[in-house]
C-alpha cells in the first residue's frame, strides 16, 4: 500500500508513488517472460499493467464497462484525456488499453499512471493507493 497524502505532503506523495509505481513497472520488464501483473487501485478506479514481449508494457485503465459505478466519474472530458494519452476504447479488453513501447521509461509510465488516476478517476491521494501483484496484495 502506498500511504495517503497529507496536507503539505502531496508533492512528496507524488514522488513516493511515482518511485513505487516505476519500481513495479521495472519488475514487469525484468520478468517479461513470466505471467505477472501489477494493479494500482485508487478505489475510484484502477490502472493495471503486465509485461509484453520485447520489454513492452501493456496497461489498462478501468472503464465503466468493467465497473458501472465509474459511469458517474468518466465524463466525456475525462475519457478524452484517456484518448489523448493514447488509450484505446474498451473492445478488445473491457477497459481502456495501451501498450507502451520498450523505449518508454518506467518513470514515464508511472507518471502517466498517476496522471490517469488523478485526471481521469479523480484520485487525490487522500486515501492510500493499493498495490496488488500476482503474489497478492502488496504493501
Amino acid at each position: 500500500m502506498v500511504p495517503a497524502a497529507s496536507g503539505g505532503g502531496r508533492a512528496w506523495h507524488r514522488r513516493f508513488c511515482g518511485a513505487r509505481l516505476a519500481g513495479e513497472i521495472k519488475r514487469l520488464r525484468v520478468n517479461s517472460e513470466r505471467e505477472i501483473y501489477v494493479i494500482f487501485d485508487s478505489e475510484i478506479g484502477f490502472f493495471q499493467c503486465s509485461p509484453e514481449p520485447a520489454r513492452e508494457v501493456y496497461c489498462e485503465a478501468q472503464s465503466a464497462d468493467a465497473w458501472p459505478a465509474l459511469a458517474a466519474v468518466l465524463t466525456p472530458e475525462r475519457v478524452e484525456r484517456l484518448h489523448a494519452a493514447g488509450f484505446a476504447d474498451p473492445g478488445h479488453a473491457p477497459n481502456y488499453s495501451k501498450t507502451y513501447p520498450s523505449a518508454a521509461s518506467a518513470a514515464d509510465i508511472a507518471k502517466e499512471a498517476l496522471t490517469i488516476l488523478h485526471d481521469v478517476c479523480g484520485y487525490t491521494g487522500a486515501s492510500p493507493l493499493k498495490v496488488a501483484t500476482e503474489k497478492g496484495k502488496g504493501g
